[in-house]
């Protein structure tokens, strides 16, 4: 109060300002201290499943003969994906799968199909995952490991995603238990989905894989694909 008698305004925030930013610098610290938990869970989990000098790793020989029907069946897929109208159904069997997934991944996958599941082995190097992606500045020098192992499961297509179950799934010589088994598969369903989403680039050009899919599973011994005309 000043001299005249009247209440004098107090300057700066008032308590409700300053309740404000203590709660905007805690939440910050709270932030930070999680980012720091994250980083330091995900490279704990690249210390442990990866490894900087993976065993050697030996691909099944493919027969010639398979990598040429491979070629040719994923000529033919690419073709009625070009046409609007196109419908037919491809039967790949285990060899040409071995030499399709040889194609896509190089000698870094080795996959079969065992009746109605495949099995995969694998040795991969993390910079070949995550390419240019911002996880591999939260791995850092890590991004030099490889992961290895094995998994068997099997495939479907369900409204229109492919949903990949694993039964079994063992990284760096341990053995995933079923919590780890469900994630793995989820995040695998997701990443052949949206690779399937995508249209083939010029000159090959057409309809995106998953759009036209009315059959993706393992049968006898045989991947089965069909393909519908465009819808």
């Amino acid at each position: 109060m000043d001299a005249g008698g009247s209440v004098q305004k107090r300057g700066g925030f008032g308590c409700l300002g300053y309740g404000c930013l203590v709660s905007v610098c805690l939440l910050s610290v709270v932030l930070a201290l999680v980012g720091l938990y994250l980083v330091r869970s995900v490279r704990n989990a690249v210390d442990t499943y990866t490894s900087p000098q993976p065993p050697s790793f030996q691909i099944s020989p493919v027969p010639q003969a398979a990598v040429a029907a491979a070629e040719a069946d994923l000529r033919e897929i690419e073709a009625l994906l070009k046409d609007p109208s196109g419908a037919g159904a491809v039967q790949l069997s285990s060899d040409e799968v071995s030499a399709a997934a040889r194609a896509i991944f190089g000698d870094v996958a080795d996959v079969s199909i065992e009746g109605s599941a495949f099995r995969g082995r694998f040795s991969m190097p993390l910079e070949k995952i995550f390419g240019e992606s911002a996880a591999r500045y939260v791995i850092g020098e890590r991004i030099s490991r490889s992961v290895y192992g094995s998994a068997r499961g099997t495939v479907e297509l369900r409204d229109r995603a492919v949903v990949i179950n694993l039964s079994e799934l063992e990284l760096s010589g341990r053995r995933q238990e079923a919590q780890a088994l469900v994630a793995a598969s989820e995040w695998f369903s997701e990443a052949v989905t949206s690779a399937l989403s995508e249209k083939p680039k010029p000159p090959a050009g057409g309809d995106a894989l998953i759009d036209r899919l009315s059959e993706l599973a393992l049968r006898d011994g045989m991947l089965m694909v069909s393909i519908l005309p465009r819808r």
